[in-house]
């Protein structure tokens, strides 16, 4: 079984895989070269990484242009949010600790 079938395959897979990708790539970087700002570029890197894999393979399945729920719109609008919230709360830790440190 191959991770991306179309029959097996959902939307949100690659942008999964590209956080996951980039968090783990990102985070000895930044313990290695002492610099904590970097923790926070490995998602964003890995979120662009993903969200070009997603959208490679929605457009080799045949997937874009799939009708959406309005529960499907408000789930990724919290998910966004969310995201975003964690990122700045996880960027002022650091500027805080930096400063105080």
């Amino acid at each position: 079984m191959r991770l991306f079938d179309k029959d097996n395959y959902k939307p949100g897979y690659g942008l999964v895989i590209g956080m996951i990708l980039g968090t783990i790539f990102y985070i000895p970087v930044a313990i290695a070269t002492n610099s904590l700002w970097l923790i926070g570029v490995g998602p964003a890197i890995g979120v662009a990484i993903g969200y070009a894999i997603d959208e490679y393979y929605k457009k080799k399945f045949g997937l874009s242009g799939e009708p959406q729920t309005a529960e499907q719109v408000r789930t990724k609008m919290f998910i966004i949010v969310a995201t975003f919230t964690l990122l700045l709360i996880m960027m002022l830790s650091v500027l805080y600790l930096r400063k105080y440190s």
